[in-house]
């Protein structure tokens, strides 16, 4: 079964149009990537019935979001980059209200995890810092036993030590009990570290999704000399090239083959070195 199917799902606003085909399979992690104003939220809360659909389906743990909202959500945990606790509570009573909203709520390892991210339960949430917040969403949608967890921009903003709890925390779970994950962010580094497939979204729509490992396959970047100062615009398969030098050229493709090499070396190009594009380099080319 599949945790999550979106189903050209639409959402028109005044300067905006979404339109949104995904699957995330059980128990892989989806890094839901694009710049900001992409439309990585509003799927988010379109999915969480926050807002409303114009048309379209979507479907958690094979059901239907809006008819069956109350029994999807008691099997999901979620990270929004801004929470909306009230300032005046204290974090011990923020997890004991939470707490009794879920039937699987895993009280012994939410403990273990206020001690392990070292947050005082009597202190109040308006006096905690930004990562201390994200710490104590993510202690809450982690120990709400949920089988999905939704977590948007979770690493956002936060000091490079925190960011490496947060990450090292969401690897722990994923290996002990292989929840369904969809990680939003635009923070590319940690979307190769923690996701199985990438999606990428830019204006609304779903321009790439693929295999982590597929992607970075198919992505190259070719140094080559090349004498005869060839257009290489009718190559099939480069997507861009620019001309370093008077002979080296520079070529990005994003369907890598054997043969292109081979087509490469007959036009008269040499000392071809192939490379790796990171996911961060594969995301600028696909939206520029």
């Amino acid at each position: 079964m599949n945790a999550l199917e979106i189903k050209d799902l639409q959402k028109r606003y005044k300067d905006f149009h979404l339109q949104v085909c995904l699957i995330l399979k059980e128990g892989e992690t989806l890094g839901f990537v694009g710049p900001n104003g992409a439309g990585k939220t509003t799927t988010i809360n379109l999915l969480l019935n926050i807002v409303k659909k114009d048309s379209g389906e979507i479907k958690i743990f094979g059901l239907d979001n809006i008819n069956h909202e109350r029994e999807i959500k008691e099997r999901i945990g979620f990270v929004f980059e801004e929470q909306n606790f009230y300032k005046s509570m204290r974090i011990g009573q923020i997890i004991k209200f939470c707490g009794s909203l879920y039937h699987r709520w895993r009280a012994e390892y939410c403990t273990s995890l206020l001690d392990r991210f070292n947050l005082p339960s009597e202190k109040k949430y308006g006096e905690l810092s930004k990562g201390m917040k994200i710490k104590l969403a993510l202690l809450i949608a982690l120990s709400s036993g949920g089988e999905f967890l939704i977590l948007d921009e979770p690493t956002s903003g936060l000091d490079p030590k925190v960011r490496h709890e947060v990450l090292e925390e969401i690897e722990r779970i994923k290996e002990k009990d292989s929840p369904s994950i969809l990680f939003s962010s635009h923070l590319m580094p940690d979307v190769e570290r923690i996701a199985d497939n990438v999606a990428l979204i830019n204006n609304g729509k779903i321009i790439l999704n693929e295999d982590k490992f597929g992607i970075k396959e198919k992505w190259k970047k070719i140094n080559l000399i090349n004498e005869n100062y060839y257009d290489f615009s009718k190559v099939p398969n480069i997507l861009r090239f620019q001309q370093d030098s008077e002979l080296r050229y520079l070529i990005v493709t994003n369907n890598f083959t054997s043969e292109l090499i081979t087509y490469l070396e007959t036009q008269g190009s040499r000392e071809i070195k192939i490379n790796d594009l990171s996911l961060e380099e594969i995301f600028l080319e696909c939206v520029k």
